[in-house]
């Protein structure tokens, strides 16, 4: 099994316990820290791709739209040297995108969807 580290818990915000995470709970997080981070608010690595798709969110999105988008986010996921591929599926209804993302490591895929408003990232399913 590849190390891909440990780091403290963190989506959208800090643990407020400090905890400790690894394996695919580790790069579930990270995914989602590169689609709600905005280029070069990563504080890992401000000069890395990742993306706030809140900020994509608008009342019209329309197939081209969708497709920009799941490319997107798969650009900013690859960013990280530790996801080899990342296929990710957008759909956009009643205000909210919904991205359902595969991603594949050292370890094998792993998976997580991502509700997404003008407002929020929210993480519906990890792994």
């Amino acid at each position: 099994m590849a190390d891909y580290g440990t780091d403290l818990s963190c989506t959208t915000d800090l643990d407020p316990l400090g905890r400790l995470v690894s394996g695919d709970e580790l790069m579930v997080q990270v995914c989602v820290r590169r689609l709600y981070c905005a280029s070069g608010a990563l504080l890992s690595d401000p000069t890395d791709n990742s993306i706030d798709v809140r900020d994509l969110i608008s009342a019209d999105i329309g197939p081209n739209d969708i497709v920009r988008i799941q490319g997107l986010c798969s650009q900013a996921l690859l960013g990280d040297p530790r996801i080899l591929s990342a296929n990710v599926i957008a759909t956009f209804s009643a205000g909210t995108l919904t991205l359902r993302i595969t991603a594949y490591g050292a370890n094998g895929p792993f998976s997580l969807t991502l509700a997404v408003t003008a407002l929020t990232v929210t993480l519906l399913t990890p792994t």
